[in-house]
This record gives structure tokens, C-alpha cells and sequence, in this order.
């Protein structure tokens, strides 16, 4: 190559070489000065593992229960025996053995009582009265607790016994005696109270509560459950054969509810309420023929006309 060529090849690589070198330049100083932002990025924040507090156990609260348990059925009971709106005879409960009844009559309605003795009977259980002279007292006898009859003619003045059972509705430890003399079970516990209406109809309120009936003074068949009962009585005012039942008070009655129960229903009819309590001296029901209901309740003694809406 002659020295011309070799001359020229060297001038074009010198421009080639000052083009780049200041292309290079110039771009080196579009880059604006300044400092650089700077952008802080949060790291994740750590979350929070805490344990879901367990719920707090619920504070122990009070129960206000303001209805007392029902008393248990007592050993005795007291009798009633009403005969009509202000007519009746009573016997206060009486365990056996003892020392003896008194017969007590009112014809105020319960304001006033006049009293006479029967010593030779104790633990009267039932007590016949269709009128206010004559009066029959069955129970236990006051020595050995034997069953017992005593009668009398002239208001409890005199008594005299009764020969035999025959005729008598009677309870007899675990049985009770029908009139026929024959001893049935009508309790799968003790019997505790009766209320007989005739010869062949009656009911038992047993230690349980369990209220059993007959029809036949043979058979007997569960007529209720009475959980609350205090006492039963015979209804001799009813359109049928019935009983009146005194139960501890419960929902709307504080007092003692009075209820009525036939052979025929399974079910209890409310009547009403009285405001009283059982006291210490037991409860009696019962209803005289012209429909008068009586109730005795410890110290208190309360009627009803009004098929037992009301009393007073």
C-alpha cells in the first residue's frame, strides 16, 4: 500500500475516534446534577400473633328461686267437715298413739268455735256430718292404733262407738280398708289421706303425691299427679263425684291454689287462689253440699261462694 492510502486510513481513524470521544462527553453531562432520591420502602410490618383471649367464664350469678319447696306430707291431717255456708265441724291433726281429738263446731263460719272432747279416738282420718247433730269420727284408736269408729248424736256431747268397720272408708298402714271390710294397696308408697264419697268412689293421696281413684271400691287407677298437693277433700257440691285439691301456690297464686278433680277427667280444673299459707298446723279442704267451699290453713279459716274464685 503506497504511503498516500496508509496516511489517509491513519487521519480517518484520529475523527472516528475524537467523534465517539465526544459523543461520550456530551452525554455524560445530560445527566441533571443534584442528589439522588431517595425512597424508603417500609419493610412488611410484622404482624401481630397474639392469642385470641379465651372468653372469661360467666361470674357466678345468684338465683333469686322466691317459690319455697313444698313441705312433705305430714304423719296426720286435720279434718274438715263442711255442711253448709256457715255450718262446719273440724278435728286438728293428731298423731297416734296420743292423748286423744277435739271435735270443734262453728256456725259463723269459722269466727268462732265451741269444742268437745273425744278421748277414745285419735288420728281422725275421716269425718261424716250431714247435719250438725249427728257425727261420726273414723280413725285410730288411742292406745294401740288400731282402727277405730266413734259416733255421735247430739253435736260430740256423748260418743259411742262404732261396732265394726263395715260401711267405713279407712286407711290401715299400707292399705286401705273399703267399706266391704277388704284391704286393698292403691299406693306404690304409703297411702297418706282420703277423701271417700260414697261407698264405692274415692280417692287417695299418696305418700308421692300420686293420686289414685276408684269407682268400684275395688280397682284402683292413677287419676293425676298432684306434685304441689297440701290436701284433698270430698266435693259434695260437684255436679259429680269430686275432689278438691290444696296445693303449695305457684305462677300467679302466692297462696294456696284450690283445685277440683273428677273421676272422669284427667285433668285438673283450676278454681282459684286463696291468700293464705299452710302454716304449721296442716291443711284441710273441702266442699259442703250447697256448694260452699272451706278451707282451714293453720290458724286461718277462709270460705268460697263462688265456686272457689274468691275467698274470704
Amino acid at each position: 500500500m503506497s504511503k498516500r492510502w496508509t496516511a489517509m486510513l491513519l487521519a480517518s481513524l484520529v475523527v472516528v475516534n475524537v467523534v465517539l470521544v465526544t459523543w461520550a462527553y456530551r452525554s455524560l453531562q445530560s445527566v441533571p446534577s443534584g442528589e439522588a432520591a431517595t425512597v424508603q420502602v417500609s419493610a412488611p410490618a410484622e404482624q401481630a400473633t397474639t392469642e385470641a383471649d379465651e372468653d372469661p367464664e360467666p361470674a357466678a350469678t345468684e338465683q333469686n328461686d322466691e317459690s319455697a319447696d313444698t313441705p312433705g306430707l305430714p304423719e296426720a291431717f286435720p279434718v274438715l267437715a263442711p255442711i253448709g255456708a256457715d255450718e262446719a265441724f273440724r278435728v286438728a291433726a293428731v298423731e297416734c298413739p296420743g292423748t286423744g281429738s277435739t271435735l270443734e263446731f262453728t256456725s259463723d263460719g269459722g269466727q268462732t268455735w265451741s269444742s268437745t272432747d273425744a278421748p277414745a279416738l285419735v288420728a281422725a282420718q275421716r269425718m261424716l256430718a250431714p247435719d250438725t247433730s249427728r257425727v261420726t269420727l273414723v280413725g285410730l284408736d288411742g292406745t294401740g292404733c288400731e282402727p277405730a269408729a266413734l259416733q255421735s248424736f247430739v253435736a260430740g256431747a256423748d260418743w259411742e262407738p262404732v261396732e265394726g268397720l263395715a260401711g267405713y272408708w279407712l286407711i290401715d298402714d299400707d292399705q286401705v280398708l273399703v267399706p266391704s271390710g277388704t284391704g286393698t294397696e292403691p299406693c306404690q308408697e304409703t297411702p297418706a289421706q282420703l277423701a271417700a264419697l260414697d261407698n264405692s268412689t274415692a280417692f287417695v293421696l299418696c305418700a308421692d303425691r300420686t293420686l289414685m281413684a276408684t269407682t268400684d271400691a275395688a280397682a284402683w287407677s292413677e287419676a293425676a299427679t298432684a306434685d304441689a298437693a297440701l290436701a284433698i277433700g270430698a266435693d259434695a257440691g260437684a255436679s259429680g263425684p269430686a275432689v278438691l285439691i290444696a296445693a303449695a301456690g305457684n305462677g300467679d297464686c302466692d297462696g294456696i291454689a284450690i283445685q277440683r278433680l273428677t273421676t272422669s277427667g284427667n285433668e285438673t280444673e283450676e278454681l282459684g287462689c286463696a291468700d293464705t299459707d299452710a302454716g304449721s298446723g296442716g291443711v284441710a279442704v273441702g266442699g259442703a253440699s250447697d256448694g260452699t267451699l272451706w278451707l282451714w290453713a293453720g290458724d286461718e279459716v277462709l270460705r268460697s261462694t263462688d265456686d272457689g274464685a274468691s275467698w274470704q
